[in-house]
């Protein structure tokens, strides 16, 4: 027969080889791809914390993950709120930018099966959530750190990290990580702050952290770098909103 029928499997590639039966044993080769569609999308988010100018990036979970085309198309439902765009070559990917303060959905659609996600995003002021208290933040004489940040918002923050850099009374860096042996460590506090809130010092988590040899004469400044709201949406603060604090050693 000049016809043949290919069933595919399961996913991948193979090549398929048509042999004529005349006995002169001539072949022919051509390469199958078999796909997989797209059987489910979701967000990995429930909700977008952004500020107003400030541009996110979040995503889509594609099930299963060796689908075929995991390309998506993305739209607000308000863009006086929230603009979108899709990460290029990475279209199950979104940028969302903060336009006005005010709530707003944005929805995921896949190209194969028009499949659909939504997340609600929020539009406000949520870098400046977190406060350093700075008389109550200071070294020991050991070298661990009292760290007090209060939650001046209205969000449940579940996770704050924070950096810790080293330097002598000079300004010079005194090293402190014990992986790069760099004078920057990082400590976390993985515990609900409501609002009103204030950490306690005794549960943050030292991370690759060394006690500096002189620690009652360095320097340690104290910025906080992120924190998780709801355990779901992990807000990034920009530099110039990082708060910081020179710590006094207190013996």
């Amino acid at each position: 027969s000049e016809d043949g029928t290919v069933t595919g499997l399961s996913a991948g590639t193979a090549t398929v080889t048509a042999i004529t039966t005349d006995g002169s044993n001539r072949r022919a080769n051509v390469k199958v791809r078999v796909g997989r569609h797209v059987e489910s999308v979701t967000m990995k988010r429930l909700n977008a914390y952004i500020d107003t100018g400030v541009t996110s990036t979040t995503g889509a979970q594609i099930s299963p993950k060796d689908a075929t085309n995991l390309n998506m198309t993305w739209e607000s439902a308000d863009e006086s709120v929230a603009s979108v765009s899709p990460v290029k070559n990475q279209t199950h990917r979104v940028e969302i930018t903060g336009v006005n303060p005010g709530t707003t959905t944005v929805t995921g659609t896949t190209e194969d099966g028009g499949l659909q996600a939504s997340l609600t995003v929020h539009v406000g002021d949520y870098e400046h959530s977190l406060q350093l208290i700075k008389n109550q933040t200071y070294v020991n004489g050991d070298g661990t750190i009292n760290i007090r940040v209060k939650n001046v918002s209205d969000l449940t923050i579940t996770s704050v990290t924070a950096t810790v850099t080293v330097t002598d009374v000079d300004g010079n860096p005194v090293p402190c990580n014990s992986k790069d042996d760099s004078n920057t460590f990082t400590v976390m506090y993985q515990h609900t702050i409501k609002p009103g809130e204030t950490t306690k010092d005794s549960a943050w988590t030292y991370v690759q952290f060394k006690l500096p040899d002189s620690p009652a004469v360095s320097q340690y400044e104290v910025k906080v770098t992120e924190f998780q709201i709801d355990n779901d949406w992990v807000k990034v603060i920009r530099k110039k909103n990082q708060p910081a604090q020179k710590c006094p050693v207190h013996l």
